[in-house]
């Protein structure tokens, strides 16, 4: 999947710095939760909310379910302050649909 491609699923990752490559601990801790281990779901981006360690970002409709998912259980992965950034991210995904 190329960057034109994934601009087309969301167009908000045009203006911010996205990794392909999603930390591996990260990954182990969704299978840990959720149960599924899905590395293509995600892309790892930087921007205001998480400029310096990034934060997942689903490119597919499947990452936002398995992130509404995955914040909601307790002893996730992810800084406290941007579980609300999630919520709203899946509200903006259900919305699409």
């Amino acid at each position: 999947m190329t960057k034109e491609d994934i601009y087309k699923i969301d167009p908000y990752l045009q203006n911010h710095t996205f990794d392909y490559t999603v930390p591996q601990p990260w990954l182990d801790d969704l299978a840990r939760v959720t149960g599924q281990y899905r590395s293509g779901f995600f892309v790892w981006m930087y921007d205001n909310k998480c400029r310096m360690f990034g934060r997942p970002f689903a490119i597919v409709p499947e990452g936002w379910e398995l992130l509404a998912n995955y914040v909601h259980k307790p002893n996730y992965l992810l800084p406290k302050g941007i579980v609300k950034e999630f919520e709203i991210a899946n509200e903006h995904y259900l919305a699409m649909r």
